[in-house]
């Protein structure tokens, strides 16, 4: 059940949660793909919080600790891609290489993260240390995962192609499965 619904600039990629606010990426917005957006869950607006440091915003998490944001990018094809810490007025505060190329969600899991790499291969999980070393991996439910979240001892997938929202425990096992309200 869709409890509420804002409307935000461009083509949304990413959303992080502060305990406050919510924020946003975009992607395939030529010229604005490094904007993050503050929206206030209270009334739905919206502020531009910062120009990040990255080409686009395929992901964002907030890592609570540090009170950073994080994002992923791949701005080339033949290099891994990359994930990308940064402060809240956009400055870069540091990086590490992603196991593949093509990455979108990435989710903040006490010092840890979890990443999904919606292409070559396709629909997989990677469990990730501070340093973009790989933990665990697991292939999702579906074959191209775009964000990921994580809830309690459980993570949350967006499948870009499948239109759902997958729910599964961090070994990987289906929990439950919806289907979206639109497409992609």
């Amino acid at each position: 059940t869709i409890l509420v619904s804002y409307t935000i600039p461009g083509k949304a990629s990413g959303l992080a949660w502060d305990g406050e606010y919510l924020y946003s990426g975009l992607y395939s917005a030529p010229g604005d793909d490094n904007l993050i957006y503050k929206i206030d869950p209270e009334d739905g607006s919206y502020t531009l919080q910062c120009e990040g440091p990255f080409e686009k915003c395929y992901g964002l998490t907030y890592d609570g600790s540090s009170g950073h944001l994080w994002t992923t990018d791949h701005p080339s094809a033949n290099s891994p891609a990359q994930a990308i810490a940064f402060e809240m007025d956009g400055d870069f505060v540091s990086d590490f290489d992603l196991p593949e190329t093509y990455f979108s969600g990435i989710a903040y899991d006490n010092g840890n993260f979890w990443a999904t790499c919606y292409y070559d291969p396709d629909g997989e999980v990677y469990k990730l240390d501070g340093s973009g070393n790989v933990l665990d991996q697991f292939p999702t439910p579906g074959q191209q995962p775009w964000d990921i979240c994580l809830e309690g001892n459980d993570l949350w997938i967006a499948d870009y192609n499948d239109n759902m929202l997958y729910k599964v425990d961090k070994d990987g096992d289906l929990l439950e499965s919806h289907a979206s309200e639109n497409v992609k």
